[in-house]
């Protein structure tokens, strides 16, 4: 997929992104007293694993694989209720909040919940079962039946390569935070020419550690706007002040670590720049 929604955008940089979701975009990268660097370093640079997920590191580049299972109804399906709208519905929709991650076609609701239309969203052709979003195809996966259900493991894989829109800015010996332009992640339509600011590190236990932000952000003075899920800050820190709230605990020091598997081969990843 040539975009990521908010759940898969957890994988692109070693699970460490958005466990539950929060986007925390910033108006520029961080910290604003560092240069851009356009190069891994040295000691990054490899096959990085974590329950079978994995991120490839070379030079100047980042691949970043992961797999997820889906559950899929073999018929219709009803967008689940919310959960405001639990407390005053127990009819169409409620069945599917946990049960399915959607169906081969969606029935559409009007604001009363009233079947409006029907929308198909997958596709089975020759084996493979294949997502439809806004007129777009998605790279088919196969499948398995149980009963009303179909059951795919997805293969997602994105490529991002260090330049204009993505660098790091180095902030200690050991630290550095990764810039990432949201449009080279996010779908269209979510917080064009935003950043995402990311806390990279090598840790004592040899593990490469990405963390995003804690939700202790969200009551940092540069927050200028928020919406659902979604929160916009203007933000100019310099490396002393961001080393001053990673001792604070305002970046996620649970997000897991990733092992090294082997040293990047240019012969195997021929990503790089000969």
């Amino acid at each position: 997929m040539p975009r990521l929604t908010c759940q898969s955008f957890v994988l692109v940089l070693s699970l460490a992104f958005l466990s539950s979701c929060e986007v925390y975009n910033f108006s520029k990268p961080q910290p604003v007293d560092a240069k851009n660097i356009y190069e891994f370093p040295t000691a990054w640079r490899g096959i990085w694993v974590h329950d079978g997920d994995s991120v490839i590191i070379g030079k100047n580049y980042f691949i970043s694989t992961s797999f997820q299972t889906r559950k899929i109804k073999n018929g219709y399906w009803v967008e689940p209720l919310t959960k405001d709208q639990v407390a005053s519905h127990d009819s169409l929709g409620n069945l599917n909040r946990h049960k399915y991650d959607g169906g081969l076609k969606k029935i559409v609701l009007d604001s009363s919940r009233n079947p409006v239309d029907t929308v198909e969203v997958f596709r089975l052709i020759n084996g493979k079962i294949y997502e439809i979003d806004k007129h777009h195809l998605s790279p088919g996966a196969p499948y398995t039946v149980s009963g009303d259900t179909l059951m795919t493991r997805e293969n997602g894989s994105i490529v991002i390569h260090l330049g204009p829109g993505a660098f790091l800015r180095q902030i200690s010996d050991q630290q550095y935070i990764v810039n990432v332009r949201n449009e080279l992640i996010f779908n269209e339509d979510e917080g064009l020419g935003w950043w995402q600011v990311v806390l990279a590190q090598i840790t004592t236990e040899q593990e490469l550690k990405f963390s995003t932000f804690d939700s202790e952000i969200e009551t940092h003075p540069s927050l200028i706007y928020e919406s659902g899920d979604s929160y916009y800050f203007e933000a100019s820190w310099k490396k002393a002040e961001l080393t001053e709230l990673i001792k604070k605990g305002f970046f996620d020091d649970d997000s897991e670590g990733l092992k090294m598997k082997e040293k990047i081969s240019l012969k195997k990843y021929p990503h790089d720049p000969k």
